[in-house]
């Protein structure tokens, strides 16, 4: 295990079955540390490398934070597109967006429950049909499907919407923390990271569904065309097309002219 710390700060790797050489180690230490002093996090930040592609971070209220990050598709990206990935991920830990997060799921699931008092002869195990069903389609957390009445359902509907949208900002405001810490290129470079998921998310569909064109029809149940996926698939980001389209005004603002 490799560290290093500057004052309440602490970045290290844990161990892991397929180590990544040391100078690599090293490279996303020292990234992470200068991120990380500039948006003024303290406390101990662990990094858990994984097979898969994903870059998700984890923080609570106390202890240590984590940032686990996939290999094989870290190394496939640019130095600034890296950046970008850290930073963003840094953001949610100094806002403890794991925990926001988590709360606000708790809260619609009481508000929901508390649903059923003014009810009670309405409940029927028939709607738990309806949970079950986007258990299978979706990866909506049982605590905003589950549902027994029709009161809950109609509750059901505004959870998941209400929870989505917090989501959604969260996710845009570290997308902007990231950015005041970014150096200037990647600040210009950050929306091609997005495209380059869009591309990927394409590349995965038609070798999902190949030529068969009932699949690619039924695919397009959970994908757009432009590779973002839909609502279903993932209701706690914002399209990969909105935050593009953000990340490319930051890099190319419109000029304001002042008035002669």
């Amino acid at each position: 295990m490799s560290s290093i710390s500057y004052d309440l700060l602490k970045v290290n790797f844990v161990k892991q079955t397929e180590p990544w050489p040391a100078e690599t180690r090293s490279k996303i230490e020292k990234k992470l540390m200068d991120l990380a002093k500039q948006l003024r996090i303290n406390g101990e930040i662990e990094i858990r490398p994984l097979k898969d592609d994903i870059c998700s971070s984890m923080a609570g209220l106390i202890g240590k934070a984590s940032i686990s990050i996939g290999i094989e598709g870290f190394k496939k990206l640019s130095d600034e597109h890296q950046e970008f990935a850290l930073a963003h991920e840094l953001s949610h830990i100094k806002y403890r967006d794991t925990v926001s997060k988590q709360f606000i799921l708790a809260m619609l699931g009481v508000a929901k429950i508390a649903l059923i008092f003014p009810f009670p002869h309405s409940l029927s195990p028939w709607y738990l049909l309806l949970p079950t069903v986007l258990g299978i389609f979706t990866k909506l957390p049982l605590s905003l499907t589950i549902t027994l009445s029709p009161q809950m359902t109609i509750g059901t509907i505004i959870a998941v919407f209400s929870y989505s949208y917090f989501s959604k900002w969260r996710e845009m405001s570290a997308d902007k923390t990231a950015l005041s810490v970014c150096s200037k290129k990647t600040k210009t470079e950050a929306w091609k990271y997005m495209k380059n998921q869009q591309e990927q998310n394409i590349a995965d569909w038609n070798r999902m569904f190949g030529s068969h064109l009932i699949l690619r029809i039924f695919g397009r149940i959970f994908m757009r065309a432009n590779g973002d996926l839909r609502f279903l698939v993932d209701y706690e980001h914002p399209s990969l097309q909105t935050r593009i389209n953000y990340l490319r005004s930051v890099a190319s603002p419109i000029p304001q002219f002042k008035n002669a």
